[in-house]
């Protein structure tokens, strides 16, 4: 896998986490394309306007949900924080909590608290440092028996 990363990574010390997508394309923090990717995955990223996201569901049985991950992989750096946004849609009635995905200071995979439970939280940052990983969102429904459906971005 290592071989058909972009050269600026493979020469890198970035950590690569076990959640990176193989074949996604990937971005610095501040969204610029990775050198080195071929002109399909640049435009890719152009489409998503490197700003990544989804849609996570809990369930309503008070557990969480599962993962959903961004199809953009960040190339972190020592000291970096990714900052994560959610919400619950203005048509569901269902409170939420939401955690975002992120690596402590030994660069193990962690779930962060994406801020207070409720309908929504903007610009909430987590460690994430010199990992190369897909963002990663999951979330649980706080009105049992009722699931919750969350819009998030990254």
């Amino acid at each position: 896998m290592i071989e058909q990363l972009p050269e600026v990574v493979q020469q890198s010390q970035v950590v690569i986490d076990d959640g990176f997508v193989p074949g996604s394309p990937i971005v610095y923090p501040d969204g610029t394309p990775v050198e080195g990717q071929g002109p399909k995955v640049v435009a890719r990223i152009a489409e998503a306007r490197a700003d990544c996201g989804g849609r996570a569901t809990g369930s309503g049985l008070g557990s969480w949900g599962a993962e959903s991950t961004c199809g953009v992989a960040v190339f972190g750096s020592p000291g970096y924080v990714r900052v994560y946004s959610w919400w619950v849609p203005m048509t569901v009635s269902a409170k939420a909590c939401a955690q975002g995905r992120g690596f402590n200071s030994q660069g193990v995979r962690t779930w962060y608290g994406l801020g207070v439970c409720g309908s929504s939280h903007y610009n909430f940052g987590v460690p994430w440092g010199n990992i190369l990983s897909n963002p990663s969102v999951r979330v649980k429904s706080m009105s049992p028996p009722s699931g919750v459906t969350v819009d998030w971005s990254s």
